[in-house]
């Protein structure tokens, strides 16, 4: 199995609800806090290999008074021979705690270009002080708007940049970092409108130009404007 080292989460919010219900019934609140398995796999059997064949000094080692009760690590040849074991991988339904945790991670990772990080941080705090705004009297009421925290807004908007592999959700244009032209710059659309939520299901990134020319004209027009310059005829 693969465990997330970097995170200690509360129990009950990694394990399914009735297991966590029958563990507190038969042993109550024991293990308060734990690590998530992210990955998990078993050996393919019966028969299974046995473990004085396959790691005989690992295996002789348990007899070690300081071992007993312990962990033994499998090294060299050993740990190659547990690594070549046939195995059957385990399908695991990740709770929504330890999904948020790793997306958090991935979006903070090296891989994201720099220029990505910096634009979603923008539409992030951009998103965060609409949501701020919403219900404020002004010149029009701002409409109510609701969104994740900062963090988590930062790793959304990561994700769908990679998922829509860089491109305008609206156009399918490429999306640019950095750019000195404003109508290009990225920025974070509600897909449906009427709905004040930014959130997965509702968030899209486009360019600022296609989503302030939807916004006002509607996609039905958007999409006729679009075909246009794309000499389709209509």
């Amino acid at each position: 199995m693969t465990i997330e080292p970097n995170q200690i989460l509360e129990t009950r919010k990694i394990v399914p609800p009735e297991v966590w219900a029958n563990s507190n019934a038969q042993w109550g609140d024991r293990w308060p806090h734990s690590m998530a398995v992210l990955a998990a796999a078993n050996m393919v059997g019966p028969p299974y290999p046995a473990a004085h064949d396959t790691i005989p000094i690992a295996y002789r080692s348990f007899a070690e008074i300081a071992n007993r009760g312990g962990v033994v690590e499998a090294t060299g040849a050993e740990r190659e021979a547990v690594m070549a074991l046939e195995i059957e991988p385990i399908t695991l339904n990740l709770r929504e705690d330890v999904t948020n945790y790793l997306e958090l991670r991935s979006s903070v990772s090296a891989e994201v270009e720099p220029s990505v990080k910096q634009e979603v941080f923008r539409m992030a705090m951009l998103i965060i002080d609409r949501v701020k705004r919403g219900g404020e009297l002004g010149v029009k009421v701002n409409p109510l708007r609701s969104a994740p925290n900062l963090s988590d807004l930062n790793a959304l908007l990561v994700r769908k940049w990679s998922e829509q592999g860089g491109r305008c959700a609206l156009c399918g244009g490429a999306l640019m970092a950095g750019g000195a032209n404003k109508m290009l710059q990225p920025s974070a659309d509600r897909t449906d409108s009427a709905n004040g939520s930014y959130d997965d299901a509702n968030v899209a990134i486009t360019h600022l130009a296609c989503n302030l020319a939807k916004n006002k004209y509607g996609l039905d027009e958007f999409e006729d404007w679009l075909s246009i310059l794309r000499g389709v005829d209509l």
